[in-house]
């Protein structure tokens, strides 16, 4: 089926009328991100139940204004996902809270849509997903 049909772009796809945020609904937010659990990991995280210090990727990569790499990100929301998006997350910096009682994608955005992250539009993009394909163009 692919051999009459080609990927299209990363421009192609983020400016398709929603392509991008369907596909990510599709195959992310409806298979991989189960709950939105911030009130309770914030809790655990007061309380000591989990230490900020075991979440992967909870330091900026790049280096603020006084030289320093340590800043913390500002996470607002914590959303329970599946193991494999949690590794898909951790390959793309984000910051993931990882425990025998359950996977966490701290989220540094809030008020939009999860359909709507980069990150995630980024992973289906990656992703070997029909919707991706359209028809090459014939000379």
């Amino acid at each position: 089926m692919k051999d009459n049909k080609i990927k299209m772009t990363w421009t192609e796809f983020t400016r398709n009328y929603g392509l991008a945020q369907d596909t990510t609904t599709k195959y992310i937010v409806n298979n991989h991100i189960y709950y939105c659990q911030s009130g309770l990991v914030d809790d655990l995280l007061k309380r000591g139940f989990f230490d900020y210090e075991e979440i992967t990727n909870y330091y900026e990569q790049e280096e603020d204004e006084s030289g320093n790499y340590d800043t913390p990100k500002e996470i607002h929301e914590w959303w329970l996902v599946s193991d494999w998006l949690e590794n898909k997350l951790k390959e793309v910096d984000e910051a993931i809270l990882e425990t025998d009682h359950g996977n966490w994608y701290g989220r540094c955005a809030t008020g939009q849509a999860l359909c709507l992250d980069y990150n995630l539009q980024k992973i289906v993009y990656d992703m070997d997903v029909p919707e991706l394909y359209k028809a090459k163009e014939v000379a």
